[in-house]
């Protein structure tokens, strides 16, 4: 399984799941073509930072408890370093199985 993640949740060690892939450290670097996110935009390169490691998320207080508690996931996110001024950097978080 592998799904993009809009929501920080609660981690079981404590803390949020956003601000757990800021402290994971840098895996690599590398450069990728965008393309334009809008008509009339041209597609532009930039250079993404990886970040990856395991967490375990908890389960939403609202959800039906016979589910688990928790779930392990592996975090991964991308975000573009030195991003130009004028355009939205690159961001993208996501979660496996894998």
């Amino acid at each position: 399984m592998l799904t993009r993640t809009m929501n920080g949740r609660r981690l079981a060690a404590g803390g949020m799941l956003f601000a757990a892939a800021d402290g994971l450290p840098p895996a690599g670097r590398r450069g990728i073509e965008l393309r334009p996110h809008e008509p009339g935009h041209a597609k532009r390169r930039a250079v993404g930072e990886a970040r990856y490691g395991d967490v375990a998320i908890c389960r939403p207080q609202q959800e039906e408890r016979a589910l688990p508690g928790t779930v392990r996931r592996r975090l991964m996110e991308v975000h573009e370093v030195d991003p130009p001024a004028a355009v939205e950097p690159l961001h993208w978080r996501l979660l496996s199985t894998h």
